[in-house]
């Protein structure tokens, strides 16, 4: 599964937001939903998320988070 997102160039920092949100939240999310989808689908759907969220202007890692485990129905508690 490809991505739905038309080639957008992000700058440094929103992809370090991202990376570290997805790297954060991973563990959350693998624990409860990964069985259900294969082959790095899960992954690609929270990347999805996370870039839909940036494109909506969201650039708060912890916005970025809890809106993500809220789109994939994860509680999220407090970052570390």
């Amino acid at each position: 599964m490809g991505s739905l997102h038309h080639p957008v160039f992000y700058d440094e920092k929103s992809v370090a937001v991202v990376e570290g949100v997805l790297r954060d939240g991973w563990e959350s999310l693998a624990g409860t939903t990964a069985d259900q989808r294969a082959g790095g689908e899960l992954r690609t759907a929270v990347v999805n998320r996370l870039l839909d969220l940036l494109e909506q202007g969201i650039t708060d890692p912890d916005e970025l988070r809890v809106a993500t485990l809220t789109h994939f129905n994860v509680q999220s508690g407090p970052s570390n």
